[in-house]
C-alpha cells in the first residue's frame, strides 16, 4: 500500500512549468496515467491533465480523484488514461502526498499493488484502421486492439464542422475515450470553425500538411522554409482558435514528417528543413516504413538511416530553444510482408523494447494497418502492411499495446 501512497504524491514543479507525469501500472488490470502536459501557469492552481477513460469533471481533492481513478478501473480496466483537465491546487498536491483516501481506493480498484514502471512504450497506441467508418474502427479494434487512436486524412480542406465529422462519430461511439490523429492541407479554409466546434470532452491532435517533404510549397524562401512559414501560420490559428472555444487542453498541434526522406544528403528532409521550431508544436512525428523487416529494431534496422536522421533533426530544434522538450512519436509505422509474419513479429517487439528503453514519453506509436500492394508487390511505398489476420504480428503489436 506504501508503493500506491509513493506513486501519486511526486507531482514535479519548477518556475511556473509542470514538466512530468505520474504513470502506474495495475498488474492484471492495466495502466494507469497521471498526466501532466507541461503546461505553463501563472500564479494560481498548477494544471495538470488527467483523464479516466472518458471520465470528465474538475476536481480539487485527493479522493475525488482516485474515486475517478477505480471508477475507471472497474469500467475500462484501467487502460492508459490521457487527456482531460484537471486543476491541481496545492492543497489537492499536499493530499495526494499524504495519501489521503489513496490508498483504499487503489486497493478497491485493483487487487494487486501498483508498480511504479510504466509498461508501454507509448502514452498513445493505436492504428489506422479503413474503411473511414466507425464500423471500420470497431472491426480493426477488435482484430488487433485495444486502439486509442485513430489516423484521418483530409486531401484538401477540413470539414465546416466538426459536428458529424469522422472523428466526432468516432468520439461518440467509443465515449471520448480516443484520439483522432487528423491531418488536412489546404490551408486555413475551415480551421477556425472546426477546432472551435471540438468538444472538450474530445482528444485531437492535428496536423497540417503530414510529410511535406514531399510536396511543393510556395513563397520566397527554400521549399522548407516555405512549408515551415505556412505550418507555423497554421499552427497559430488551431492554438488561438482551440483558447477561444476553452478546448486547448483537449486539441494539440503535430508536425508529421516523412521519414524516408531524412535517408541521406540527397533527400529532401537530411537538412532538417521542414522542422518547426518547436513553439509551434506539442509533438513531433514521423512517418516510417519498412517493406522488409529483419527483427532489429528502428536504430540498428534496415530503417535506421532514416531513423537516426530525423531523430537528430528534431533533436535539435527540441534543443534550440528554452522549452520544455516536445514528446515525439510515430504516426504511421507499417512493416512489410518480404520477409514474412514471424519477421514482422519480432521487428514489433524489437522496437517495443528500443522505445521504452530509450524515450521516457513517446507520444504517440500508430500502425498502418492496411494493404497498399499493388499487385501483389512490396515496395517502400506499396506493400501490404496490414497486420489483421497475422496472428504472430497481431499478437506482438498487443503486447505493445497493452504493455508486457
Amino acid at each position: 500500500m506504501g508503493d500506491a501512497r509513493r506513486l501519486l504524491a511526486p507531482i514535479a514543479e519548477s518556475e511556473g512549468v509542470v514538466r512530468e507525469q505520474r504513470i502506474f501500472s495495475l498488474p492484471g488490470a492495466g495502466i494507469v496515467v497521471i498526466r501532466n502536459e507541461s503546461i505553463r501557469t501563472s500564479a494560481g492552481p498548477v494544471k495538470a491533465r488527467l483523464s479516466a477513460g472518458g471520465i470528465q469533471g474538475r476536481m480539487t481533492n485527493g479522493p475525488a480523484v482516485i474515486r475517478s481513478l477505480g471508477a475507471c478501473c472497474q469500467r475500462c480496466a484501467c487502460r492508459r488514461l490521457d487527456g482531460g483537465v484537471m486543476p491541481f491546487t496545492r492543497k489537492l498536491r499536499s493530499r495526494l502526498a499524504a495519501g489521503a483516501g489513496a490508498v483504499a481506493l487503489l486497493a478497491a480498484a485493483s487487487p494487486a499493488v501498483a508498480h511504479a514502471a510504466d509498461t508501454r512504450a507509448a502514452i498513445l497506441t493505436g492504428a489506422a484502421e479503413f474503411p473511414y467508418t466507425v464500423a471500420g474502427w470497431q472491426a480493426g479494434n477488435t482484430a488487433i486492439g485495444p486502439l486509442q487512436t485513430q489516423r484521418i486524412f483530409y486531401s484538401g480542406a477540413l470539414p465546416a464542422s466538426f459536428t458529424g465529422s469522422y472523428c466526432d462519430q468516432l468520439e461518440k461511439a467509443a465515449s471520448n475515450a480516443i484520439t483522432c490523429v487528423i491531418s488536412y492541407k489546404t490551408q486555413t479554409t475551415n480551421v477556425a470553425g472546426f477546432v472551435a466546434g471540438i468538444p472538450a470532452t474530445d482528444h485531437v491532435i492535428m496536423i497540417f500538411h503530414h510529410e511535406p517533404e514531399n510536396d511543393t510549397f510556395s513563397g520566397s524562401g527554400t521549399n522548407g522554409q516555405n512549408f515551415v512559414s505556412q505550418f507555423e501560420a497554421q499552427s497559430t490559428l488551431i492554438t488561438n482558435s482551440a483558447a477561444a472555444a476553452g478546448n486547448s487542453a483537449e486539441v494539440k498541434v503535430a508536425m508529421a514528417a516523412m521519414a524516408w526522406q531524412y535517408q541521406s544528403s540527397s533527400y529532401h528532409g537530411y537538412s532538417c528543413s521542414y522542422i518547426p521550431p518547436d513553439q509551434y508544436v506539442a509533438y513531433y512525428l514521423t512517418d516510417i516504413y519498412e517493406p522488409a523487416p529483419n527483427g532489429r529494431p528502428l536504430n540498428t534496422g534496415p530503417v535506421a538511416s532514416q531513423w537516426n536522421n530525423w531523430l537528430a533533426c528534431v533533436n535539435a530544434a527540441n534543443n534550440a530553444n528554452p522549452h520544455p522538450r516536445k514528446a515525439l512519436g510515430i504516426a504511421e509505422y507499417g512493416l512489410g510482408t518480404l520477409a514474412g509474419d514471424s519477421v514482422r513479429a519480432s521487428t514489433i517487439t524489437a522496437d517495443d523494447a528500443y522505445l521504452k528503453a530509450n524515450f521516457t514519453n513517446f507520444a504517440l506509436w500508430e500502425y498502418w494497418d492496411e494493404n497498399n500492394a499493388v499487385n501483389g508487390g512490396c515496395t517502400a511505398s506499396n506493400c501490404d502492411w496490414q497486420i489483421t489476420g497475422d496472428s504472430a504480428s497481431t499478437a506482438a503489436w498487443r503486447n505493445a499495446e497493452r504493455g508486457s
